[in-house]
């Protein structure tokens, strides 16, 4: 999709010309369960207050599971970077795993945030196009400092930047992070 939404950007610059060519693809695929009703309406919220189990232990197990979810997509992504050809050194591909990882959290708990805000069956209709605009703003798909100085400064301030500079660090810097 990149060479026809931005071909113009394509044919005036050399960099982007050169990181369209490399990239294999960007496009993402997702499967999900829709169920005719969500837990509200299966009284299943009824029947956990009913139990002696904390409300903050049943939002750490949702959390939990959505790290294992973060940590077999991480575990995925980065499969499939190695079976194309990418050569990191062994240090390099367990750091940047483990901070990617670790960084899903942040996503994680907005997820859960927004599922107990918004109606269940609008979540995903919201949730997909605000991280899809997060991680463009935030330069995941493009690098920033290939948009401009102004697209650069704005990026800093989405929560996305941070979460791939964080995660790409032990690409692009020496030393230790902190």
């Amino acid at each position: 999709a990149a060479p026809i939404v931005c071909a113009e950007l394509i044919r005036a610059k050399p960099a982007w010309r050169e990181m369209v060519d490399g990239m294999a693809t960007v496009a993402t695929q997702s499967a999900q369960l829709w169920l005719k009703e969500d837990e509200r309406s299966l009284g299943w919220s009824r029947q956990l207050r009913l139990t002696p189990l904390r409300p903050i232990a049943y939002v750490a197990v949702k959390l939990v599971l959505a790290m294992v979810i973060g940590a077999v997509s991480v575990a995925v992504a980065f499969a499939v970077g190695s079976l194309s050809g990418a050569e990191l050194p062994a240090h390099a591909w367990i750091e940047c795993g483990l901070l990617a990882w670790a960084c899903a959290l942040v996503f994680a708990a907005f997820g859960l945030f927004m599922g107990y805000l918004l109606p269940s069956e609008n979540v995903m209709q919201i949730l997909g196009p605000v991280l899809a605009v997060l991680s463009f703003a935030g330069g995941l798909f493009v690098p920033v400092d290939q948009l401009g100085h102004t697209f650069a400064t704005i990026a800093k301030f989405t929560p996305v930047y941070g979460v791939g500079e964080i995660a790409r660090y032990p690409l692009v810097h020496d030393g230790n992070m902190w």
